[in-house]
């Protein structure tokens, strides 16, 4: 798995799917047009080439296009996740940068930008059909990173427990939830959710319907906690 080259294909294809038409709403974001989709991942490319340029050690805002029509917008977009995708190739992935939560570098951008730039390809996609689903390898990969950015706020009784398999790739993960928040384990051998890597990772981001998936009914109050975390801002 190549999270840099899953960057350059997905960009494109977010681009072209929203050069067709820059007004279609946004299935996953009500109110959200598909050129508002671009100009929220291009915002966040544009962060990212701006932590690792300057090596920052402290969170930095994102960066906006100088005005919203489709012909500024596009290209701005596609200019960014070149040097985004260019900058996070030549960079030694070992850098120490800042980044959500502990133990952040430049290695973990890449996964982070691949997640966000293939799942909103995805969301592009979903709202003018059937969308490709997102690479299995980077999907397994976004598990533990979506419980590690996620698993402090997620609001689930302690002493539950959740096991999940991708019947794709044959990765299993223990959730377990704690009075520290929830923690992911690579392993283990109860299911309580059964899927490919790509549903199982957006039924994480609310994105895939639990009844989508093979599941127990236990599983339905992580659904419930899944829900209730925040979206993505304009």
């Amino acid at each position: 798995m190549d999270p840099v080259a899953i960057i350059r294909r997905a960009s494109v294809r977010l681009a072209d799917v929203a050069a067709a038409d820059a007004s279609v709403p946004v299935t996953r974001y009500p109110g959200w047009t598909m050129l508002d989709l671009v100009v929220h991942t291009g915002s966040v490319h544009r962060r990212t080439i701006a932590t690792i340029e300057t090596r920052a050690q402290e969170r930095v805002g994102r960066v906006f296009p100088p005005d919203e029509e489709p012909a500024t917008v596009l290209p701005w977009f596609g200019e960014g996740a070149t040097r985004m995708a260019d900058l996070l190739e030549a960079t030694d992935p070992a850098t120490r940068v800042w980044g959500f939560g502990d133990g952040w570098s430049v290695g973990s951008w890449r996964l982070r930008m691949a997640l966000e730039t293939d799942v909103h390809r995805w969301d592009a996609e979903r709202s003018v059909g059937e969308p490709a689903p997102v690479d299995p390898a980077l999907a397994a990969a976004g598990i533990g990173e979506f419980i590690a950015l996620w698993g402090g706020v997620l609001e689930v009784p302690a002493g539950s427990v959740l096991g999940m398999r991708a019947s794709d790739t044959d990765d299993t993960w223990t959730l377990t939830a704690g009075d520290g928040g929830v923690r992911a384990i690579p392993g283990g051998d109860a299911a309580g959710v059964i899927g490919p890597a790509s549903d199982l990772y957006l039924w994480l981001s609310a994105r895939v319907p639990l009844d989508a998936l093979e599941h127990r009914p236990a599983t339905r109050l992580w659904d419930v906690a899944l829900r209730a975390l925040p979206d993505a801002k304009r």
